[in-house]
């Protein structure tokens, strides 16, 4: 995703969403945000055995990091 700025990674309210579905999913889920070192650009990876879930979890993260930090 585009963003117009880096802050913290802590900070974001995505990073806070992003552990909440590794623990509730009970270890099945995996979820990676980072930034890019040479775009504005912040990656979102999640990973898991329910295909509907993965896509769920990470269309709901990409939207709060848009409205937090979102071109």
């Amino acid at each position: 995703l585009r963003v117009r700025k880096k802050p913290s990674l802590g900070s974001l309210a995505a990073a806070a969403r992003a552990e909440e579905l590794e623990t509730a999913g009970g270890g099945a889920m995996r979820v990676l945000l980072r930034y890019s070192g040479t775009e504005p650009l912040l990656r979102i990876l999640v990973e898991g055995p329910d295909p509907a879930a993965v896509e769920t979890a990470a269309d709901g993260l990409a939207q709060l990091v848009r409205e937090e930090i979102g071109e």
